[in-house]
């Protein structure tokens, strides 16, 4: 990963700091190798280097990023992919070695939770409605959507 030229802030002492940089609260997290991944209810993410505690970029909605709060974050190391569920009921698929979204898909619910089936090479998402999608990475595209029939809706 590329430094994003002038660094923002640091956080000293190994993250211990309260000093967050986000502008409002953290809503996941998720590390692969030396990168730390925030999420925040600030529409944003946030790549940080964990030995030099210092942050390396911030992907905003300026770079094809969320217009609403930021849910949750997965990380496939074996692909570079980070990908992000938000408010605005968007799955971004990122390719993270270059910060920038590679697939993304609108959903007809709140998005909630997502796995990685790392054997049939899918994403699987659930969302507020009882709904489950899959998604073929391999294709990126939306398997199925289905309806969880046990809620009784």
């Amino acid at each position: 990963l590329e430094l994003a030229g002038q660094l923002e802030c640091t956080l000293p002492d190994g993250f211990t700091s309260t000093t967050t940089c986000h502008q409002d609260s953290i809503t996941s997290m998720a590390v692969d190798a030396n990168f730390l991944f925030t999420a925040s209810a600030d529409c944003t993410i946030r790549i940080w280097d964990m030995p030099g505690s210092f942050l390396v970029r911030t992907l905003s909605e300026a770079e094809g990023g969320h217009s609403e709060p930021v849910k949750t974050l997965l990380i496939i190391p074996s692909e570079g992919y980070l990908v992000s569920l938000s408010v605005d009921m968007i799955i971004k698929i990122w390719d993270y070695t270059c910060s920038k979204v590679i697939w993304e898909t609108r959903t007809d619910e709140e998005l909630t939770c997502m796995v990685y089936d790392e054997r049939k090479h899918n994403l699987v998402c659930g969302t507020e409605d009882f709904t489950v999608i899959t998604v073929d990475l391999a294709e990126m595209a939306v398997l199925n959507a289905r309806r969880d029939k046990a809620s009784g809706r």
